[in-house]
């Protein structure tokens, strides 16, 4: 949880203009939320359920895949290669 806390902080950091900080508490979260900064989980549905930041948007990284099971295909044996984890090209992620 420490972990994506922090990738979402610097994410929020980032979006708010403010100078680079290397800690940044729950109370700057809040006022972020605040003024209006959204924040997004990319972490997989069933891992996100077992808790979040309250309003935080679930897009699971593998949404982003050009063949979004390609994970599961690969563990069942179904692919040879990993050319379906590739990101979808940024036009049509926009």
């Amino acid at each position: 949880m420490k972990r994506l806390l922090s990738v979402l902080l610097s994410a929020l950091i980032a979006a708010s203009g403010a100078a680079a900080q290397t800690f940044v508490d729950l109370e700057f979260v809040k006022q972020a939320i605040a003024r209006g900064a959204s924040s997004w989980d990319a972490r997989d549905e069933a891992t996100f359920a077992k808790g979040n930041i309250p309003g935080a948007v679930n897009i699971p990284y593998e949404a982003n895949w050009i063949d979004p099971e390609a994970r599961n295909k690969m563990r069942k044996g179904l692919v040879k290669d990993t050319a379906g984890s590739a990101l979808t090209p940024r036009d049509e992620l926009r």
